[in-house]
């Protein structure tokens, strides 16, 4: 029997917990026991997903502090060793990760995208050569095995049955008055939107360059939201919060029409069981027409107008 730990990040609890779907592509489930732990507030939803949750009751200003967070994973690796400790690959447990893969003195697999079994050794594969590659690394020894993990990419897919037994921990190291981290103030901004969240997508790529704002036409008639390759945020078009690719983030909308897009490798990983694919472009022969349910061989923006102004005249006619 083995035993794993998730670990949860308290700003994106949903996706955190399907990394429960790294360990079901890896064992059946009555070969491991499954922790997780957390630092700050979580909700119930967790519940059903672990055998085990760990939820150190902990003050904001604790949340940020790496070095106290590794070494209270330290002392829970000590206790319940681990075979394997998956850490969600975000702004702060990807600095918290390093300093607890030192602690424990074992190697970091970063950025993780898949996982399988080779002659019984666990092979994580992940983005190589900024994406263009995608390299599988073995772990040939019986050492404790620490990764960090795309968030969007593993989707758990078994019951939420387990009894899950909740453990709440008081913090043990230091006082609030000697922490080296404090919080001076806040800046709450306006939450927006997640592309991971869309169920229609209109993603621009090199082929509709600076007109890619024209893209905004079929927002509010498809109820979509905006997207873009790579291309378009290194040219400084797009912010990368709505990049689609390994670079950029995950997405499963019912609906991708990907306009002037040629499709790299590093952009296709970034769609995960979308249901339909439209893809408009000059080049039938781009990589991503051979995804789509619909090919339109084209001028992507004429396709933006013309589909823009079919909905509105249609919509005059119901009225």
């Amino acid at each position: 029997m083995v035993k794993i730990l998730v670990c949860l990040d308290e700003h994106d609890i949903k996706r955190s917990v399907d990394l429960a779907g790294v360990v079901e592509n890896l064992y059946l489930r009555t070969e491991v026991k499954l922790h997780a732990v957390a630092f700050g507030k979580i909700s119930e939803e967790v519940t059903g997903y672990f055998d085990v949750i760990h939820q150190f009751a902990v003050s904001k200003e604790q949340t940020y502090n790496v070095r106290w967070i590794s070494e209270h994973i330290r002392m829970l690796q000590e206790q319940e060793q681990y075979s394997c400790i998956i850490i969600p690959s975000t702004p702060i447990w990807r600095m918290i990760a390093p300093s607890l893969a030192i602690k424990l003195e074992t190697g970091l697999v970063a950025d993780v995208v898949g996982v399988r079994k080779e002659e019984e050794k666990l092979c994580m594969v992940r983005p190589a050569f900024e994406g263009k590659l995608m390299a599988c690394i073995l772990n040939k020894e019986e050492n404790i095995v620490i990764m960090t993990v795309r968030l969007g990419i593993f989707h758990f897919r078994g019951e939420a049955d387990r009894e899950t037994k909740t453990i709440t921990i008081m913090h043990k190291l230091g006082t609030e008055e000697n922490l080296p981290i404090k919080v001076l103030s806040e800046n709450i901004s306006r939450k927006e939107s997640d592309i991971r969240d869309a169920k229609v997508l209109i993603a621009g790529g090199g082929g509709v360059g600076k007109q890619f704002p024209k893209l905004q036409k079929l927002v509010e008639p498809l109820h979509a939201m905006i997207a873009s390759s790579r291309n378009l945020v290194d040219a400084g078009i797009a912010p990368r919060s709505i990049q689609v690719g390994q670079s950029g983030k995950i997405v499963s909308p019912k609906l991708y029409i990907a306009l002037g897009i040629y499709g790299s490798l590093q952009h296709i990983e970034g769609l995960d069981n979308v249901d339909n694919i439209i893809a408009v472009n000059t080049n039938k022969n781009a990589p991503i027409c051979s995804l789509a349910s619909i090919v339109v061989e084209g001028d992507a923006i004429e396709f933006v107008e013309k589909l823009s102004e079919k909905i509105r005249k249609n919509q005059k006619k119901e009225i």
